[in-house]
C-alpha cells in the first residue's frame, strides 16, 4: 500500500497505482474506498477491464446488485470468455432466486475455465438445494 501511495504522490495521475491500491483496499475488504480508486482509474480510461471487473465484484460485496450487473455486463461487452465477470452475473440471479440464469452464468465460466472453484461451489449450492 505504501508503495501505491508514494507512486500516487509522485504522479497523481499515474493510473496503475490508483488501480493497484484500489486492488489492495479490495482484499482488506474495504469496498467502498477502494470504489473510489476504482472510479479515479475509470475516469482516465472508461474500458480498463479490470478496474470494470473489480468494481464490479466491489459493488456485488457491498450488496449493489444492480449496479454491479452493470459493471459486470461492461466487462462481458469487452471480452465475452472473461469467467469471473460470467461468476459475478451468476450470483447477481442467485441473490435474486433467479437461479435458472444463475446456473446459465455459472455454466459459461465453467466452460470457459473448467477449474474456476467459485463457480463450481455456487453451481453445487443452487443444484443442492
Amino acid at each position: 500500500m505504501e508503495c501505491c501511495d508514494k507512486a500516487l504522490n509522485l504522479d497523481p495521475e499515474y493510473i496503475d497505482a490508483c488501480f493497484n491500491k484500489g486492488a489492495l483496499l479490495s482484499k482488506l475488504s474495504k469496498y467502498e474506498e477502494s470504489l473510489e480508486y476504482y472510479d479515479n482509474v475509470l475516469e482516465k480510461n472508461h474500458n480498463y477491464k479490470s478496474a470494470v471487473f473489480n468494481k464490479g465484484i466491489c459493488l456485488l460485496e457491498l450488496d449493489r446488485y444492480e449496479e454491479a450487473l452493470k459493471y459486470l455486463d461492461k466487462v462481458l461487452e469487452i471480452d465475452q470468455k472473461d469467467a469471473g465477470a460470467w461468476y459475478g452475473k451468476g450470483i447477481y440471479f442467485k441473490n435474486y432466486n433467479k437461479f435458472e440464469n444463475a446456473l446459465k452464468c455459472f455454466d459459461k465460466a465453467l466452460e470457459i475455465n473448467p477449474d474456476y472453484e467459485p463457480a463450481k461451489k455456487a453451481r453445487e449450492e443452487i443444484l443442492s438445494s
